[in-house]
């Protein structure tokens, strides 16, 4: 939300965001649905709809 509240577009957020290097690790984490930022898009559209 602090991206959101800077003015940042859904796609400028999916460019910027990137995991942290102990989450990108975990296999939990990688994408199975869709790419980081797809995701990012997802949830945006999701909060802010």
């Amino acid at each position: 939300m602090r991206l959101v509240n800077r003015g940042l577009t859904p796609r400028e957020i999916a460019e910027e965001l990137t995991l942290p290097p102990a989450l990108d690790r975990q296999c939990a984490s990688r994408g199975y649905c869709g790419s980081l930022s797809h995701n990012v898009k997802s949830v945006h559209q999701h909060c802010l709809g």
